[in-house]
């Protein structure tokens, strides 16, 4: 019995300081409510003073903002004018090229596109056939003539 009484006042020493600490706690906020409530006391001379150099700073922000603003309007005039004449340039070169066959087959050259992928699948092919891979992970190209220089200063394969 005696160590169920026991208990029973640890546990109410336990619950008793909580009700201090809770009390004191409670004491401090009385002191400043202002803090806890929302700031909604009356303003002092410091906090009108702290304010009001935040207000001028943000308007001074603002002013500097619109300044940077007002002097990049004309160089994004510029760059947006550059984007069109590109723009421009690159349609009038397009449409060039697509009219090249025209244009070519005009001066009797005969261009068939199935030719041009085979020779560039040929080409492919040889390109890599002449890689050699070493251990070290370089690429050396093995050329199969030798070229030699002539004494007219000419070169010879």
């Amino acid at each position: 019995m005696e160590k169920d009484l026991s208990n029973y006042f640890d546990k109410l020493r336990l619950k008793a300081r909580e009700i201090d600490k809770g009390t004191n706690k409670l004491a401090e906020t009385w002191k400043i409510p202002h803090l806890l409530v929302g700031g909604y006391a009356e303003r002092t001379t410091e906090t009108n003073a702290c304010l009001n150099e935040i207000w001028k700073s943000l308007q001074d922000t603002k002013d500097k903002v619109e300044q940077i603003q007002a002097e990049c309007k004309p160089m994004i005039e510029d760059m947006n004018n550059f984007i069109k004449e590109s723009k421009r340039t690159y349609e009038e070169l397009k449409e060039q090229c697509e009219n090249l066959d025209i244009v070519l087959a005009e001066y009797g050259y005969q261009y068939e596109e199935d030719q041009y992928e085979e020779d560039s699948e040929r080409e492919k092919h040889s390109r890599d056939d002449n890689k050699d891979i070493t251990n070290d992970g370089r690429v050396n190209i093995v050329f199969d003539s030798e070229i030699e220089f002539t004494p007219d200063l000419t070169w010879l394969e």
